[in-house]
């Protein structure tokens, strides 16, 4: 959920360290503020452990098979997603529910994986993306766990090809469903993935489903599956009188942006800035009378 919150502040008082707020006698500033996506930055797949019920198992499709939340093996938590494929022609799947996406923002994928003996032939992790008129899937973005003759049993991070197995043996790579030359996504590289909004009919953002699936005979577990933005768009406005000075800070207290309102400042500013997800933010607002107003995104009551 995006924070939007307007406060009007003269000074600080620290206790301790607790930041205790007081209102501004005079007119004041106030400062709004939020952030697409969201900050901090929180894991799009709804029940990524699958331990509150949401994915639901069941019979493969086709052939013989079963898709199970299961106790037995699990990389944290209680629970976790296993496939078991009792014929070569089987083929099940799990897919979430629906969420959204931002174009042209770097989001991290990653998910845990571990097999017993084998992975079933053509176990694919999807990401199905949706236009906001199509009701039927644009494409998706694939990552397929080729079929395996050994592999140790244990659980594996998959976000790039594991450093510490061979190719003979695992390997992890992406492609695209749909026939398309120029392929929707821009890039996956060391955990990375852009969907630009120019591929997108420059939509602001995209429909997704994470689909997990698998075929052919084996068993495979799946846990911990993390959808996560790795940068977000800081919205402020600001709006007050006799407003000098409006800047940008991290939580290092580095200058991201200055913007300088000498005798040009008309009652209200709205700016934007693309930061990392996993920061904290300060708006500084500084008068023509010295006054420091400022106002910090995310944080408890909006502080």
């Amino acid at each position: 959920m995006d924070y939007m919150f307007t406060y009007r502040v003269m000074k600080i008082i620290v206790t301790g360290l607790a930041f205790v707020l007081h209102a501004a006698i005079y007119a004041g500033v106030n400062i709004s503020i939020s952030a697409e996506p969201s900050l901090p930055s929180e894991n799009l797949i709804q029940d990524a452990g699958f331990e509150e019920g949401i994915w639901k198992g069941g019979n493969y499709y086709k052939g013989k098979g079963e898709v199970r939340i299961v106790k037995e093996h699990v990389h944290s938590g209680e629970k976790s997603l296993c496939f078991m494929g009792f014929s070569k022609d089987a083929k099940g799947q799990a897919v979430s529910r629906e969420f959204l996406i931002y174009t042209d923002m770097p989001y991290s994928f990653d998910f845990w994986i571990r097999s017993y003996r084998e992975v079933p032939e053509g176990g694919v992790v999807s990401l199905r993306y949706y236009l906001d008129d199509a009701d039927k899937t644009a494409g998706s973005v694939d990552a397929q766990v080729a079929s395996l003759v050994k592999i140790p049993e244990k659980w594996i991070l998959f976000s790039s090809p594991p450093k510490d197995i061979t190719a003979e043996t695992l390997m992890l790579f992406w492609q695209p469903t749909a026939k398309d030359v120029k392929r929707h996504y821009k890039s996956i590289k060391n955990n990375m993935i852009i969907f630009p909004k120019k591929n997108f009919a420059n939509q602001e953002r995209i429909r997704v489903r994470l689909c997990i699936s698998a075929s052919g005979l084996g068993v495979v577990w799946y846990d911990d599956i993390t959808l996560k933005p790795l940068k977000s768009t800081l919205k402020y406005t600001v709006k007050g009188k006799d407003v000098s000075e409006i800047k940008v800070l991290n939580k290092k207290k580095e200058i991201l942006k200055t913007e300088n309102f000498s005798g040009n400042w008309n009652g209200e500013y709205s700016g934007a800035l693309i930061v990392p997800a996993d920061g904290k933010y300060r708006i500084e607002v500084k008068t023509k009378s010295g006054e420091i107003n400022y106002g910090e995104y995310p944080g408890k009551n909006g502080i």
